[in-house]
């Protein structure tokens, strides 16, 4: 069972496994799963106590200042991450689908590298938005998914928060066969989950 600590009105939690947890099921709703034609594509919100924690995890001495200033570079941000590659029953490299030849490899390696964010947007109310970075990680051939990580603007040219309304990750894929993919993330899933209380 995940340990949540109740302080004031926001639920806590002080373990970084039991975080990850918390963040893996998919009851918790910040994990969206679908198959298509053989492929799996796995979309995860990332909380910024997340991001923050890897940043510093390493760190030999913590404060609360250096969490304070990691923190900062990611208020204005919401970031997701997909995960694209073969259903639970089929073995393939994702970047090797519907690839004929070492040129139209290298074609595929460099969309995924560089084009990603084009296929991706978020829509939340009437408003589409387009992301700001799209990043694969690097796996040098070892793994057969791929691992892209999408960071959108939390505010709006308004200068207003975006996460007004439930949110859909949507992904027009132009790689794979595989159509137009929407991923449903409640409001209150993004907004309402546990602070990770960080160990100084």
């Amino acid at each position: 069972m995940v340990t949540i600590a109740i302080g004031g009105c926001k639920k806590s939690i002080n373990n970084f496994s039991d975080y990850m947890k918390y963040m893996s099921e998919e009851e918790n709703g910040l994990v969206k799963k679908k198959s298509v034609g053989g492929i799996q594509m796995m979309v995860k919100y990332l909380p910024n106590d997340y991001l923050v924690y890897n940043e510093l995890k390493n760190d030999q001495i913590l404060t609360a200042g250096k969490i304070d200033s990691v923190r900062k570079t990611y208020a204005n941000s919401i970031t997701f991450m997909m995960v694209i590659g073969p259903s639970k029953d089929e073995s393939f490299d994702i970047t090797r689908v519907g690839v004929a030849d070492y040129e139209e490899f290298a074609q595929r390696l460099e969309q995924m590298n560089f084009s990603m964010g084009q296929f991706v947007n978020l829509k939340i109310g009437e408003t589409t938005y387009i992301p700001e970075l799209a990043q694969m990680e690097s796996t040098y051939g070892l793994e057969q998914n791929r691992k892209i990580l999408f960071v959108f603007n939390a505010v709006n040219d308004a200068g207003n928060k975006i996460l007004m309304d439930d949110v859909q990750f949507v992904y027009v894929d132009e790689l794979f066969n595989i159509g137009i993919n929407k991923f449903k993330f409640s409001k209150e899933d993004l907004t309402d989950l546990p602070a990770f209380k960080f160990k100084k």
